[in-house]
């Protein structure tokens, strides 16, 4: 069980918390919803497809564009986190 100095520091961390590498967007995940399982279940994501997005390993669009909804990132910071999509937001394709 956590103490309340412990509490208050997590508070505080959160509260100051800012995007600014890949890394910190699984950050920000866990701290909205306590779990990457839990932003899966809530985001509709597969947890499996998240995991690999946020580890850089893939790209999906549609997830991508879930997370920068979600946590209110840039388009810039979309290229930054993910560089291989080359340019965002994608291009709608027509049928």
């Amino acid at each position: 069980m956590l103490n309340e100095a412990t509490l208050k520091e997590l508070r505080e961390a959160k509260a100051n918390f800012t995007i600014k590498e890949l890394k910190d967007v699984k950050k920000a995940l866990m701290f909205k919803y306590g779990s990457l399982t839990q932003a899966a279940l809530q985001l509709q994501i597969n947890y499996i497809f998240l995991s690999h997005v946020l580890a850089g390993r893939i790209y999906l669009i549609h997830i991508i564009k879930k997370l920068q909804e979600d946590l209110n990132l840039t388009n810039e910071q979309v290229l930054q986190f993910w560089p291989l999509l080359k340019k965002w937001p994608k291009d709608k394709k027509s049928a």
